[in-house]
């Protein structure tokens, strides 16, 4: 359980819970030009909202809606909120842009990672990802339709195109899973360590490619995506076997084996090259967060896997926040 969820606990009325959320994204926004340091967790429940538009684009929005859904689920690694969940918590309505605080409120409501909103404005089509923990911006870009053609004929094939250049930018193609007789990320097999990723159904991994376990981190209030991060790679390893979405990886080397655990964040720099030549808007190119990736130099994976001493990561931007609610409330 993270800092995070253990203080959610603790905040079991609506009135602490929306003073801990103002607080929150107070600080968030005070912070604008300042750097701050929140690490990155793997989004995978993710919820799209309706688009806001003019009222005769509605129908067309609402095919728009559904196939940006089908897109994020071809690889079966996103799991989306449906139409229904969204309208027995009544708030499947059209939302352009988030407040850092309604982010994080819809985030809560909705057990999301992620929430995806979109806008029309004239014949822009803009697409907009928060982080629903922190209402942070992890993605956003715009693509303008053509003026002499109605928007109706292009919102839909345009719609698709940004979330395919938001899943391009994601800067991992994987994450960790726990291996499901050993009960744990990493094992032993023939006097190699090795561990197990979920790559998804359609993911194009090959055995033989390299696989970088890595932490990113909020810089910025930027968007994450396109330079308002940092990556930091911790553990390298090879393919040696794909199977079901499911890729086992040999480990070479990490600066700490006690990182690897479930839900870890995996790249693969080979499919992430081939998806940003396929689906990446090319305008959107040098705004991406930076695929330099450091990982220091360190012992043989053998001499370190003895060594298991346990892992305690802290946000200490959410722990001085928890600290002071907690001696308020």
């Amino acid at each position: 359980m993270t800092q995070f969820e253990a203080l959610l606990k603790v905040l079991k009325t609506p009135q602490k819970l929306i003073l801990f959320v103002l607080l929150l994204s107070g600080v968030i926004c005070s912070s604008t030009s300042h750097s701050i340091e929140i690490e990155h967790q793997l989004i995978r429940r993710l919820v799209v909202f309706p688009f806001q538009v003019p009222s005769r684009l509605a129908p067309r929005a609402d095919e728009a809606w559904w196939q940006i859904r089908q897109e994020l689920t071809q690889n079966q690694i996103f799991l989306l909120a449906s139409k229904q969940f969204l309208s027995k918590n009544e708030v499947f309505q059209a939302r352009g842009e988030l407040q850092p605080a309604d982010a994080i409120l819809l985030g809560k409501l909705l057990d999301a990672h992620a929430l995806i909103t979109g806008k029309i404005d004239g014949h822009r089509l803009t697409l907009s990802v928060y982080d629903a923990s922190f209402g942070l911006l992890l993605w956003q870009n715009h693509l303008d339709m053509h003026i002499s053609r109605p928007i109706e004929d292009q919102l839909v094939e345009t719609s698709k195109k940004l979330i395919r250049d938001f899943m391009a930018n994601i800067p991992y193609q994987g994450f960790q899973v726990i291996d499901s007789l050993r009960g744990k990320a990493t094992f032993e097999d023939a006097d190699e360590v090795r561990t197990e990723v979920q790559i998804g159904s359609q993911s194009q991994v090959q055995v033989g490619d390299i696989a970088q376990w890595i932490h990113i981190y909020h810089k910025t209030t930027d968007s994450l995506f396109q330079g308002g991060g940092t990556t930091k790679a911790f553990a390298e390893g090879k393919v040696v076997l794909i199977d079901k979405g499911i890729a086992t990886i040999q480990l070479i080397r990490a600066t700490n084996i006690e990182d690897i655990k479930e839900y870890a964040l995996v790249r693969f720099p080979k499919e992430a090259e081939r998806i940003k030549l396929e689906s990446a808007i090319k305008e959107a190119l040098p705004g991406r967060l930076s695929s330099a990736i450091i990982i220091n130099d360190s012992d043989k994976l053998k001499a370190i896997a003895k060594e298991r001493r346990p892992l305690v990561t802290t946000l200490s931007f959410v722990g001085s926040i928890s600290a002071i609610l907690l001696l308020a409330l």
